[in-house]
């Protein structure tokens, strides 16, 4: 789900988003983390991942 919002957001503003800004310009509607707990992560090139 975040890594399809983060895409979303490199094609509409041609840049790597952080959290705040997929969750400020309304992409997410928050930004909790996932499910099971972890802590959601974009890194310089966009990639997601899910970290303790």
């Amino acid at each position: 789900m975040v890594q399809a919002q983060v895409q979303a957001y490199e094609m509409d503003k041609n840049k790597v988003p952080t959290l705040e800004d997929l969750k400020t310009e309304k992409y997410l509607r928050d930004d909790k983390g996932c499910p099971n707990g972890k802590l959601v992560e974009i890194d310089i090139e966009g990639n997601v991942t899910a970290s303790k």
